[in-house]
């Protein structure tokens, strides 16, 4: 994504979210790392065993591992999770944010925008695999571009036993 975009009235609609909500980094062991956990497990919209497996993966303490959105009696409803990562392109380190979860309990999704407004315009390459379907919308309308990669994986045959049970091939896009 590129960050320099400037979405219309976006920062009018912070301002405003603002007033009702706050929006927090999270951060390992930090205060909010546990309340963050507590909400994750008790949510509906995803699988909680892997959405732990991610936030738990410690690849760089000096980002969070996802923002949190609280309401003015300090709940939690919704939460953002991200993964940081450094990547080598013509000999400049390049960060990347991509975006692996993203929830919002069903009466603050008209703020759900705001989780990912502190990014927007920094310099950082945003990036979001597979969002669900809810979600490219409102993607879009922040800046996102939407991009299809195909990709091939070739295997040695003689590496694989094919009279064993134990693979599947799947052709999807």
């Amino acid at each position: 994504m590129n960050t320099s975009i400037k979405i219309k009235d976006l920062d009018k609609l912070v301002v405003k979210a603002s007033k009702e909500l706050k929006l927090v980094k999270v951060f390992h062991n930090d205060v909010n790392y546990e309340k963050t956990k507590t909400y994750l497990n008790n949510q509906k919209f995803l699988s909680t065993t892997n959405l732990l497996k991610i936030i738990d993966i410690k690849n760089f303490n000096e980002y969070p591992i996802g923002y949190i959105m609280i309401n003015s009696k300090n709940e939690i409803v919704g939460f953002m999770g991200t993964f940081f990562s450094d990547r080598l392109i013509n000999n400049n380190k390049v960060l990347f944010c991509n975006i692996h979860s993203w929830i919002v309990d069903l009466n603050y999704r008209l703020y759900s925008f705001f989780l990912i407004s502190n990014l927007i315009n920094t310099n950082i390459n945003l990036t979001a695999y597979t969002p669900v379907e809810s979600l490219k919308g409102l993607l879009e309308k922040v800046g996102f571009i939407k991009t299809v990669i195909n990709f091939g994986v070739y295997l040695n045959s003689s590496i694989i036993n094919f009279k064993s049970q134990n693979y599947k091939f799947i052709d999807e896009k």
